[in-house]
């Protein structure tokens, strides 16, 4: 919901050629949106930082919930990087915001759905290989880690370069309609 007006309001109000024709390049106007966006994202998430505080008043020795807490902040920022960057491309995608919305919604589920599927039918005749490819896109056994306080670096590699080649699809997507135009 957050992306769905980033690109997709400027094609349908036509303001989009008027970025296109500023001396500024494609990537930036992409990146300072996404950028916008993410900020934004991050900013919504500080009043629940008082969690902390309530935390450390009522249970000071407690040093083990702490990195589950901060674990489950950091897991939550990573796949809001990931599913922003969704939102970006599907935002390129149409003129249309609510068509944008939808997008990003129906591919996030899809790969939130599809490690909870990959456990569903563990016990099934499925390669192993595909087992353990789905065991390092699972979203569920990424926060599962994190919240046991776990930080590992493989989800941080993954939600940053997936971020990073679907804002490249979608820097291509821009570059396409401004060339079309």
């Amino acid at each position: 919901v957050l992306t769905m007006r980033l690109v997709a309001e400027e094609q349908k109000l036509g303001t989009i050629e008027t970025l296109y024709t500023a001396p500024v390049k494609s990537i930036h106007i992409l990146m300072a949106k996404y950028l916008a966006a993410l900020i934004f994202y991050a900013v919504l998430w500080i009043p629940s930082l008082v969690n902390f505080a309530i935390f450390g008043m009522t249970c000071p020795d407690d040093t083990g919930a702490i990195g589950s807490l901060w674990g489950s902040y950091t897991i939550i920022f990573l796949v809001g990087v990931f599913n922003l960057a969704i939102g970006c491309f599907a935002s390129a995608l149409t003129a249309n915001q609510l068509v944008a919305a939808m997008i990003c919604f129906t591919l996030c589920l899809l790969h939130f759905l599809f490690g909870i599927l990959m456990e569903v039918v563990k016990g099934d005749n499925i390669s192993p290989a595909l087992l353990e490819f789905s065991e390092y896109v699972s979203t569920i056994g990424h926060v599962r880690s994190f919240v046991d306080g776990l930080i590992d670096t493989r989800p941080f590699i993954y939600y940053i370069s997936f971020a990073a080649l679907i804002l490249f699809f979608t820097h291509h997507v821009l570059q396409y309609r401004k060339w079309k135009a």
